[in-house]
């Protein structure tokens, strides 16, 4: 594919991405439940209990009536959403995505930035960065990719039950 091509295409995904940010105005929630729920997609309910005892051990309570993948990834969703430690940097990205949009004016910037955060998610997580490109949201992942990247969410494809309960912990500001 030439480079005007990738552009186009780039752009294109950038402004779908952008019309899910103002017509669900909930993207933050759903980048972070498709990689919740890629993280825990296999789990057992012994798996999930064991995230779920080091998360008590910080104080952190995912409320689930029926403890399956399905059910934690949502509670967990909430519980780091609601959490301060991931609001700031991701505000300041959406009202910079918001005003850029909206005014027109370097997007290009913007635009490119969201493309070089989603080829590296692309590359380190293939299977997510697919979860997210379904739901027309790739273009959107640089939003979260900061928090992620610090709290470790993404040194590995796969993590162990305790690194998810880390992870968490780091995305809620506990650990």
């Amino acid at each position: 594919m030439d480079v005007c091509k990738k552009q186009a295409l780039e752009d294109n995904r950038f402004l779908m991405g952008v019309a899910q940010l103002v017509k669900e105005r909930n993207v933050i929630f759903s980048l972070l439940k498709t990689y919740l729920d890629y993280q825990l997609q296999n789990r057992n309910f012994r798996q999930l209990e064991v995230i779920k005892m080091h998360l008590m051990r910080a104080n952190i309570h995912i409320a689930a009536s029926t403890l399956t993948s399905s059910s934690f990834s949502l509670g967990a969703t909430l519980a780091v959403v609601a959490g301060l430690n991931i609001s700031l940097p991701i505000g300041r990205n959406i009202g910079r995505v918001v005003g850029v949009a909206a005014g027109g004016l370097g997007i290009y910037g913007v635009v490119q930035n969201a493309a070089d955060s989603a080829k590296r998610l692309q590359l380190m997580h293939p299977p997510y960065y697919h979860a997210l490109y379904v739901r027309e949201l790739e273009m959107m992942y640089f939003l979260v990719e900061s928090s992620l990247m610090r709290a470790g969410g993404l040194k590995n494809e796969w993590l162990s039950d305790y690194e998810i309960a880390e992870v968490l912990m780091k995305l809620m500001g506990k650990a």
